[in-house]
């Protein structure tokens, strides 16, 4: 008679893929260490149509593209900006209307300085500005029009900080 247990050989396999699993896990980088061959170029662009799932309906919704350029930060140093743009289409803006600018500016070694989103979703409107100063400090700037402005300091010691565009490059 068999119980409910699973065969001690299916525990083995189970065991022995985990492990392998956890042995084979990738390494961080770290804040300020050198890149090497960069996974993007001046120029690039991506653009996406997006939808929404209404049951078994798919209505067009929006687009959104995510460009990459080079910029001068300085006359000796350059740098990269990165923008995400998006917005919902006209037959949307009755309903939830979306404007939306995110962007990004990093130094050479791909630590981020400067982090902009701008938009508005539905009636809430927003125009934040992070200025980011590696292995020291940020600033964070609200200028929303419906609240009053903010200017708050954030100390980083010699922690990394990310955007939510320099997160997912």
């Amino acid at each position: 008679m068999r119980s409910g247990l699973p065969h001690r050989s299916h525990l083995f396999w189970v065991a022995f893929f985990i492990s392998m699993c956890g042995a084979t896990a990738a390494r961080a980088q770290n804040c300020g260490e050198p890149k090497g061959t960069l996974p993007f170029a001046d120029g690039e662009q991506i653009s996406y149509n997006l939808t929404y799932q209404w049951g078994l309906l798919w209505v067009p919704a929006g687009n959104v593209t995510f460009s990459v350029t080079d910029t001068s930060l300085t006359e000796s140093q350059g740098g990269f900006q990165f923008k995400g743009e998006g917005a919902s289409l006209d037959t949307w803006d009755w309903f939830y209307k979306v404007s939306s600018t995110y962007a990004s500016v990093w130094d050479s070694s791909c630590n981020p300085l400067k982090f902009e989103r701008k938009g508005q979703e539905g009636s809430y409107v927003y125009d934040r500005t992070y200025d980011i100063h590696p292995g020291d400090s940020a600033r964070f700037y609200r200028n929303d029009p419906s609240k009053e402005c903010m200017d708050w300091p954030i100390q980083l010691g010699d922690t990394c900080a990310f955007d939510v565009i320099s997160a997912i490059y």
